[in-house]
């Protein structure tokens, strides 16, 4: 007997593959990182967040990144755990996880990118640059200026590094595994 979609669970499988991409994560995010100011960092720690959603879809990559980010702040940062903070991860995994079909169907480097510019967008750009003026004072638009054109260039970075692990073959079993929930 076959079970419906809403009778579907995560499986030990999943879950060990969210633990790997999540402690991946944190080691990007936390250790191989290069400040530039208070806020602006270059990190490569949503990649694996992208790549959850990509995998799980939005609720998997969503809880993925946020876990992620609680984790790593609260253990590994000097700064301690800033909440506002913690919904870009969970942004980044969600808009991902809802254009992972876009991905999927026929992998192409433009969609990697779009998907990649959405995510990136909607979180690094808009919702942390809005949450770090809240943190640091600094008017949004004044480190919008800068901060959009640099996390650009790191999605399409992104965009790169993930699109050559999909075409790698790295992760095709679990990209186009459909029991993989």
């Amino acid at each position: 007997m076959s079970k419906s979609k809403t009778e579907k669970r995560m499986t030990t499988k999943s879950l060990v593959i969210l633990a790997l991409l999540s402690a991946i994560s944190i080691i990007l995010s936390r250790f191989c990182v290069i400040y530039f100011t208070e806020s602006l960092r270059l990190s490569f720690g949503n990649i694996p967040v992208i790549i959850a959603g990509i995998m799980f879809g939005p609720i998997g990559g969503a809880v993925m990144g946020g876990v992620t980010d609680v984790l790593g702040s609260t253990l590994m940062s000097g700064l301690g755990w800033y909440p506002p903070l913690t919904l870009t991860p969970i942004l980044m995994g969600l808009i991902a996880g809802l254009l992972k079909q876009f991905v999927r169907k026929n992998t192409k480097f433009y969609k990697v990118l779009i998907l990649t510019l959405a995510a990136n967008g909607a979180g690094t750009m808009v919702w942390s640059t809005l949450s770090l003026s809240w943190l640091y004072g600094i008017p949004f638009m004044t480190q919008a200026v800068y901060r959009f054109p640099f996390y650009a260039g790191v999605a399409v970075l992104e965009a790169v590094i993930i699109f050559a692990l999909i075409k790698s073959g790295a992760f095709k079993s679990q990209l186009f595994d459909k029991n993989l929930r």
